[in-house]
């Protein structure tokens, strides 16, 4: 049967990626780039990837927001895919700032990004768009009331220390030094998401206005705790399906894969066909449907999790995509895996590569060696 296409049956995907740390936006490369090399087998099959959407802030340390950014932009000219770049002036970095003042600008200037809006079934536009790291308004800090003792058990120091007395076992894996969320106590979280809140379905309602058929999947890549109301977890992903019928993809209770589920998915089974399958065996019209692969992409995510979380004397070890880690600390450098795996906890990486000689690889023919 020729999978020819049915322009009646044609599905629409659009993807919006929206990471909100820069473990979650160095997931994001890899779900973009496991997503690209199946752009023409997708479209033979009817569904065609229209848009994708990476809307992240910047996170002040380059190697965080800057590398995966371009990593993302040098894959997707690699296929041809048209990109956009959207940069949200950043405002007076001495005034605390309410987010709420971003959201019109905001919205404004990713529903007007490139020609992303009309693109046809045979090419797939990518949108980055780029906010501005806010000062985040902090919740006040109670008054001591007088116990401010000089005799304090602590000296300054020794209290800042003590975090790092503490086992590295009894850190949350989640736990990332330049989140935008770092201390929930201490954020008010309201004001922080205010934009964002209207993000989704406002995009979505713009991106559905000029397609013919509205069946879509949207992918929504974000660490759990980010302040969404509706995507938080695995059951609250329901609430966003329930709201706009629309099936989404949330990272699991770990930042470590957020946006990856599709990455990780695309590395054991074959990513087109469970896109397909979806289509084909879900109910758009049925509040709440949960997408048919929903369990095995939560099962390959956590045993992925499970394996893959390590640590080395020199820092975090974040699973990169798919040859490669990303060693986190004052300056990331990303290395390929070992041939032996049997003791990953233990390793002592032998072959640095910065990002910048990875972004080279990507951008043209690579005169290194591989692995």
């Amino acid at each position: 049967m020729e999978p020819a296409a049915d322009t009646n049956r044609s599905r629409h995907v659009l993807v919006i990626l929206l990471p909100n740390s820069p473990r979650a936006l160095w997931g994001c490369y890899g779900s973009f780039a496991n997503l690209t090399p199946h752009l023409d087998e997708l479209a033979a099959r009817g569904i065609t990837l229209d848009r994708c959407i990476i809307a992240s802030s910047e996170y002040g340390d380059p190697s965080c927001s800057d590398w995966p950014h371009k990593l993302i932009a040098a894959s997707a000219e690699g296929q041809g895919i048209n990109t956009a770049e959207v940069a949200i002036p950043a405002k007076s970095a001495d005034a605390l700032v309410d987010l709420e003042e971003y959201q019109e600008e905001i919205l404004d200037q990713i529903l007007e990004a490139g020609e992303a809006r009309n693109a046809t079934a045979a090419h797939l536009s990518l949108t980055v768009v780029r906010i501005p790291e806010v000062p985040v308004k902090m919740l006040p800090v109670p008054e001591s009331e007088g116990e401010d003792d000089p005799d304090s058990e602590f000296e300054d120091e020794e209290f800042d220390d003590l975090d790092d007395d503490l086992e590295e076992d009894e850190k949350p894996p989640s736990e990332f030094p330049h989140s935008i969320l770092p201390i929930e106590e201490q954020i008010d979280s309201e004001r922080l998401v205010g934009w964002q809140d209207r993000f989704i379905p406002e995009v979505i309602a713009e991106w559905e206005s000029t397609l013919e058929d509205s069946n879509r999947l949207v992918i929504v890549a974000t660490e759990r705790g980010c302040g969404f109301p509706f995507i938080c977890d695995d059951e609250d992903s329901q609430s966003l399906e329930l709201l706009y019928r629309i099936p989404c993809i949330v990272s699991d209770s770990s930042g470590l894969f957020a946006g990856t589920r599709i990455g990780a998915l695309a590395s054991v089974t074959d990513l087109p066909t469970v896109i397909a399958e979806w289509f084909d065996s879900s109910d758009l019209q049925s509040p709440g449907t949960v997408p048919s692969w929903w369990s095995l992409l939560r099962y390959g995510v956590e045993e992925l999790h499970q394996r893959l979380y390590l640590r080395t004397p020199g820092g975090e070890l974040l699973v990169w995509y798919p040859d490669a880690f990303l060693v986190e600390g004052e300056h990331p450098q990303i290395y390929f895996k070992p041939e032996d795996q049997s003791d990953l906890d233990n390793i002592a990486p032998e072959q640095p590569l910065l990002a910048e000689r990875m972004l080279s690889e990507i951008e043209g023919p690579s005169s290194g060696e591989t692995e």
